[in-house]
């Protein structure tokens, strides 16, 4: 069985860093970290530096290294709005010490 998917825009501050369709998503909130399912409830989270994991609707995992910002989910549509981000190539590969450009 397929697994459920919902709308998912992260958008740095001065550009979009991607869209579309997930099955899963984790977010650094301020208590730690947060993931998402479809069908989650709706929530407003404020985010600290982190990783946001992203698997995509063909299963590719995606990973972007942001800073503070926020993440609203309703309506089966996470919004994902930070000061700075970038694409990495696993969170491992993060400089915790260097901010997102």
């Amino acid at each position: 069985m397929a697994a459920s998917l919902f709308t998912v825009s992260l958008q740095a501050s001065n550009h979009p860093l991607w869209s579309g369709k997930a099955s899963y998503v984790v977010v650094p909130d301020r208590e730690g970290r947060q993931a998402f399912l479809s069908g989650h409830e709706p929530v407003l989270l404020l985010l600290e530096d982190g990783v946001v994991r992203i698997i995509a609707h063909d299963n590719r995992q995606l990973y972007f290294h942001v800073d503070d910002g926020f993440a609203s989910f309703d309506s089966n549509h996470l919004v994902i709005a930070v000061d700075h981000g970038e694409q990495v190539d696993s969170p491992d590969s993060v400089d915790s010490s260097a901010p997102p450009k």
